[in-house]
């Protein structure tokens, strides 16, 4: 047994850091932390998702959430594009999207055609690789099965309701 005199009172424990003064030293240490919170004032540091959003994405999710997507790989096409997907996903989208392969290359191909003819073509020199287009499609999809509130794979949960 430990007998121990700590702040003008007597504590006898089993262990050294077991007991009454355990308890007083972490409060002690809780206190000074709690003081300097209320010191430190803390400044939010901009990120690039805080960028405001163009004004034909606003109240969009699904579009939103595509540009948000592909917004890095292309920052100037990003609009259009997310605008574009959107709406091919709502002219393709069915039950069991994900489970069915040759709709999920329809939309590929789709979105394929869409940035080559309307940006490939547009210009006189090429925009794209063919990787650069598959990556930018992969972007797409992978945003749209994960993301995109509309079109996700798995639906979260809504409180109060049995799963379907």
């Amino acid at each position: 047994m430990y007998d121990t005199i700590h702040e003008n009172h007597f504590y006898t424990y089993d262990h050294p850091f077991s007991g009454p003064i355990g308890i007083d030293c972490y409060r002690r240490e809780i206190d000074s932390y709690r003081k300097q919170a209320l010191l430190i004032q803390f400044v939010k540091t901009p990120s690039p998702k805080d960028a405001p959003l163009p004004d034909s994405l606003r109240g969009k999710e699904n579009a939103t959430a595509f540009y948000l997507a592909i917004r890095e790989l292309l920052p100037n096409l990003a609009e259009p594009l997310a605008l574009e997907a959107d709406r091919i996903f709502i002219e393709y989208w069915k039950v069991g999207f994900w489970k069915d392969i040759d709709t999920q290359n329809e939309i590929r191909n789709v979105l394929d055609d869409f940035l080559y003819e309307r940006h490939n073509r547009a210009s006189t020199f090429a925009l794209f690789t063919a990787e650069e287009l598959d990556r930018i499609v992969d972007r797409i999809m992978d945003a749209a099965r994960n993301e995109v509130p509309d079109y996700r794979e798995i639906k979260p949960k809504e409180p109060g309701k049995p799963p379907v």
